[in-house]
This record gives C-alpha cells, sequence and structure tokens, in this order.
C-alpha cells in the first residue's frame, strides 16, 4: 500500500490521483498551512499487489 498527500482545492491532482488508481480515504479541513492560510488535506491510498495481507503459502510456520 502506499498513500499520497494532496492539498484542496486541486482539482487537477484528484484527476492525476484517480486515474492512478488512488482512493481518498481521509479530509481534513484546514489542517495544513500553505501561504499564510489554512487548507484540507486529503490523504489517497493505493493498495499494490491485489492488497490484503500478504499469504505464507508454502512457507512452515515458525513454532519457536
Amino acid at each position: 500500500m502506499t498513500f499520497e498527500v494532496t492539498v484542496y482545492p486541486d482539482p487537477a491532482s484528484v484527476r492525476v490521483h484517480e486515474k492512478s488508481g488512488f482512493e481518498k480515504v481521509a479530509h481534513f479541513r484546514e489542517n495544513g498551512l500553505k501561504f499564510d492560510r489554512w487548507i484540507d488535506v486529503g490523504y489517497w491510498q493505493l493498495m499494490l499487489c491485489g492488497g490484503g495481507m500478504p499469504t505464507t503459502k508454502g512457507r512452515t510456520p515458525d513454532t519457536r
């Protein structure tokens, strides 16, 4: 999984993330300071390798 952070409003950035397969998972209002003004910040995630937990298929569990 990978994460990206964007500032709002930025429609071009939203389009790029959506086209790249990212999903918006959080939106924080007035959370960042840029050019002396408070801005909204969005978090996007992309699941790599199909998502989920890695498997242990073919491996023997550690029995220490």
